[in-house]
């Protein structure tokens, strides 16, 4: 009996020992990888050497902490304030017993492996935070951490929603990842107070603006009809100063002819038109054209009317010409067509010529001037059209 539980506790030491060894190789391993995987810019990890591969060295690597003395399996690595770079290395699994990870305040960059809850499963502290550069979401695995105590992302580029099992930490331990939302931060999909803010005040800005442009385009559209309108008014004779050559002329009849809706009303009196008109003041101007300008009148009986001043009527018909066909050798010529076309929209239609009076009119002026003439008979029948025209 005595031999057996001899043999049994032999065995048990051996196996002990076996696994233990192992364990201590993957320590090694572990430690071996973190520094391969990280660039080292200060040199802080230059005194990790492995030459000497025994449990005793492991555990005096800069911030390197064991167990204990009797128990060389490592519980904690602290290597903060290092300016480290790189992402967070695979080998991290085969430090399984550890407890502790601070990797604070360093140049870390890339996105948290998800796997880090199964290759660290007994993690009570797990610091990421300050000047690292993480990127991508936090693993919803993090949450099967049962043991997790302190948890630290805070200042990275990290984004998305925080796992609920992690709402139990500080807003401290996320602030400084402007992606990153849920409970203890604002609410996903809500607009924090400074983002609103923000929003407010360009939307002001921006209506400001607006508002600027728009009246700016108003006064130049504004600014530019009313130079057009002046020139129209002083290239048509409205400007006061060219109506009173054909207001002398006026007056120098007693009685004036009006047409309204082709209806004449006879016999007005000048004086009475003048005053209607206030001496055809270009205030009382309503619309002015290339064939003449009309006129707001205002009688004494209280009826309006609209008097239009012809430009044969005033002496000044060459304004009707475009400026530039003048000056080429034809302007009589062009004239005695304008007379012809101006006979054709008299107040009066019973005044108008017919379209064979026309004809006959433009064909003796193109006779005149030595053209040919092919069209010998007018295409109508001109009898029963000037009949019509006189009824």
């Amino acid at each position: 009996m005595k031999k057996m539980n001899l043999v049994f506790v032999t065995f048990s030491f051996l196996l002990f020992n076996f696994v233990l060894s192992f364990a201590i190789e993957d320590d090694i391993t572990c430690v071996e990888g973190l520094k391969a995987s990280l660039s080292d810019p200060d040199a802080r990890l230059a005194s990790w050497s492995f030459s000497n591969g025994s449990a005793t060295k492991v555990c005096e690597l800069t911030g390197v902490s064991c167990w204990n003395a009797k128990e060389n399996r490592i519980i904690s690595l602290q290597l903060t304030s290092m300016k480290l770079s790189g992402q967070l290395p695979d080998s991290l699994k085969y430090c399984r017993s550890l407890q502790t990870l601070d990797l604070s305040k360093n140049a870390l960059s890339g996105p948290i492996p998800s796997d880090i809850c199964s290759w660290l499963p007994y993690l009570v502290h797990l610091d990421l935070s300050d000047d690292n550069n993480l990127s991508g979401s936090i693993p919803f695995e993090l949450a099967r951490l049962d043991r997790l105590k302190r948890f630290s992302v805070a200042n990275n580029d990290l984004s998305g929603s925080i796992p609920s099992d992690l709402a139990r930490f500080g807003e401290e331990d996320f602030y400084g990842n402007s992606g990153l939302c849920g409970k203890p931060l604002s609410k996903c999909g809500g607009l924090s107070g400074k983002n609103l803010g923000i929003i407010i005040i360009a939307g002001v800005i921006g209506a400001v603006i607006s508002l600027i442009i728009g009246f700016a385009i108003w006064w130049w559209f504004f600014l530019r009809a009313g130079a057009a309108g002046d020139k129209r008014k002083k290239g048509y004779g409205i400007d006061g100063k060219d109506d009173s050559s054909w207001v002398e002329l006026l007056k120098s009849h007693k009685l004036v002819q009006i047409s309204l809706f082709q209806k004449p009303i006879n016999k007005i009196k000048l004086a009475d038109l003048m005053v209607a008109t206030n001496n055809f003041d270009a205030e009382n101007a309503v619309i002015s054209t290339r064939t003449g300008v009309s006129y707001k009148a205002v009688l004494r009986d209280g009826s309006a009317l609209a008097i239009k001043s012809q430009l044969f009527s005033t002496g000044r018909s060459k304004d009707a010409i475009d400026k530039a066909l003048c000056g080429k050798g034809d302007d009589e010529e062009i004239m005695q067509v304008l007379r012809v076309a101006c006979t054709c929209v008299v107040p009066r239609p019973k005044d108008r010529p017919s379209m064979h009076q026309v004809f006959e009119s433009l064909k003796n002026m193109a006779e005149r001037h030595g053209f040919s003439e092919h069209y010998d008979e007018f295409p109508l029948i001109f009898g029963k059209q000037d009949h019509d025209h006189k009824e």
